[in-house]
């Protein structure tokens, strides 16, 4: 409110019978000013706002801001940042306050990735860089002396994501559903909180029950078995359960929470048992890495498809042991559509080298490395590696498993219909998917185009040797002047040599400064040479990409670490590449 009584909207004040919505922005207030965050000529800048007026003054930063609080190679992350003054009688926030405001900054450093947070109370805390970093709270827990780092929130999907303050690692995430809509059904852990409010709000969160919680915080193993058991009764035996038990738990919404997470409980065990039970019939091979850390080592090397999350690891572990007949064909589609992939692995099959030459890039990141070494020694020991595989196109609304003496054919939850090759079967059905085949089976109804997998080096002992020598030797460290062999081989530029001999990283990295400062340091680049060479490299399709780094792929994969020769292999498959019509 301005001091005429007259209402802000974004940094101006409207005028009379004004209906003006926006400017839209960030905004900081001490309790005596108000500051507007803009990005002036893709700069970042705040002003403090003339509260007559509604112009803006010159720049200048809230004295919570000032940046001698800041380390040599940090700078103020502004979005994630807050400052505003406590509403009339509201006394404190599980945010933090001072008694009189609300306030969180947080410190980007640009050399190491750390994030520095410092709650307006004295709190804070720093965040190694992993995990989304765009945090905006720091909440106090009821019951507890810990607090939780909250980030997300922010867009119509994306939910607000706790994570401990101490570890990094996700406590829950809670989807916010305050776009107009909201299930019917919702998740029955979320029965006690149907609805989550935007960030804003939490200031004005209070705990409902301060001694349930504390309860809740110190149950022991035995009254959760015992709540378990009493789920397998029935609801109401449930219910009756969590009276007795938790007498301390009193507010209905957190009963009905507490009755709403044990049952969930209750049915994911009994589902884990049924798969238990199937398992002990036949012990599948487990690849051992995570979703999160295969997807983003794969990221550039294999196409990525417009949906599916969470499933390239045991769609890989489900189709080795199908096709080793170590599962039928029932348990192989059994959760079919949860096993959904953004990435098309299929391209994967006699196609190594990509994966060799990041594994064994010095510039990749660890997990993502890994990734990389546990997926050959994982493949080297399934029909994966065999002769005589095939990859293809199918409606996926006539999928089916297939096995005969002859071979398997495996369908896949990939959507392939945005690829260039399922776009050329558009015509038949919008529903196309991937499959993979060994050996020869009949073709089955829904079939639309099949491809051999070309018979490459990727035998099992070539796998294991590759991640043997990345063991014993270690990362090789990048090369300069291999680089500029290859540049000057290929008339690619410095910094297109560069990324190709690094295994193409973060290439789908949006972003004018898409590679992190430690990468591009590694490799010499400066922001703008490596963003054209990107660009550049971007053009050439992941099939291609595998392609030209198996043909580069060395007879004895200890020729990985000679970067010299690495260079020249390279040099002479991309001219191969670009004579071809």
């Amino acid at each position: 409110m301005a001091p005429n009584g007259r209402r802000f909207m974004g940094h101006r004040v409207l005028g009379p019978r004004e209906e003006r919505v926006g400017p839209n922005g960030h905004m900081f207030h001490d309790g005596r000013d108000f500051w507007w965050h803009t990005g002036d000529g893709g700069e970042e800048r705040v002003h403090r706002v003339d509260l007559v007026t509604g112009e803006l003054a010159d720049a200048g930063l809230p004295e919570f801001f000032d940046p001698s609080l800041l380390d040599e190679d940090e700078r103020w992350d502004l979005e994630s940042s807050s400052l505003a003054l406590l509403p009339y009688g509201v006394k404190g926030s599980p945010l933090g306050s001072d008694g009189t405001r609300v306030g969180l900054r947080v410190a980007r450093d640009s050399a190491t990735g750390e994030v520095r947070y410092h709650r307006i109370d004295g709190v804070h805390g720093t965040l190694d860089g992993a995990g989304p970093t765009a945090i905006w709270g720091l909440l106090d827990i009821p019951g507890s002396k810990k607090r939780l780092v909250l980030s997300g929130g922010v867009g119509m999907y994306r939910p607000v994501v706790a994570r401990d303050a101490d570890t990094g690692e996700c406590y829950w995430q809670a989807e916010l559903k305050n776009d107009g809509w909201a299930d019917s059904e919702p998740d029955p852990v979320a029965a006690g909180t149907r609805l989550i409010p935007p960030p804003a709000f939490w200031h004005f969160l209070t705990p409902r029950d301060p001694a349930g919680s504390q309860a809740l915080r110190q149950i022991t193993e035995d009254t959760v078995r015992r709540l378990l058991k009493a789920a397998g009764t029935s609801e109401e035996a449930l219910r009756t359960a969590v009276g007795r038990l938790l007498p301390e738990v009193s507010h209905p919404l957190l009963v009905r929470g507490v009755v709403g997470c044990v049952g969930e409980a209750a049915r994911m065990r009994a589902h884990r048992d049924r798969i238990l039970t199937r398992l002990k019939r036949a012990r599948r091979a487990r690849l051992k890495v995570s979703e999160e850390d295969l997807g983003a080592a794969l990221e550039g090397l294999v196409g990525k498809c417009g949906s599916g999350y969470g499933g390239t690891v045991a769609q890989i572990e489900l189709t080795s042991a199908f096709f080793s007949g170590a599962i039928d064909a029932d348990a192989a589609m059994e959760r079919w559509p949860a096993h959904g992939s953004a990435f098309d692995w299929t391209e994967l099959p006699g196609r190594i080298g990509g994966l060799a030459v990041r594994a064994v890039s010095a510039v990749t990141p660890g997990t993502h490395r890994r990734a990389l070494a546990r997926l050959p020694r994982f493949w080297a020991l399934t029909p994966l590696a065999a002769p005589g595989l095939g990859r293809g196109l199918l409606d996926s609304e006539q999928r089916a498993a297939l096995s005969d003496e002859n071979g398997a054919l495996m369908p896949l939850s990939i959507t392939m219909l945005h690829s260039e090759w399922g776009r050329s079967h558009a015509g038949a059905t919008r529903d196309i998917a991937a499959f993979l085949q060994r050996g020869t089976v009949p073709r089955p109804a829904g079939v639309l185009d099949i491809q051999e997998v070309p018979e490459s080096r990727a035998t099992p002992e070539r796998l294991h040797r590759i991640v043997d020598e990345l063991e014993r030797v270690g990362p090789v460290p990048f090369a300069p002047a291999a680089a500029a062999r290859l540049a000057e081989a290929t008339g690619l530029d410095r910094a297109a040599a560069a990324l190709l001999m690094a295994g193409l990283p973060h290439i789908t990295d949006d972003g004018h400064n898409f590679l992190p400062p430690g990468t591009r340091k590694a490799l010499g680049l400066k922001v703008a040479e490596a963003k054209a060479a990107c660009d550049m490299l971007r053009r050439l399709p992941e099939a291609a990409r595998l392609e030209l780094y198996d043909a580069a792929l060395p007879d004895d994969p200890a020729g990985l670490w000679d970067q010299t020769a690495m260079a020249e292999r390279l040099a002479r498959a991309w001219k191969e590449a670009a004579a071809r019509p």
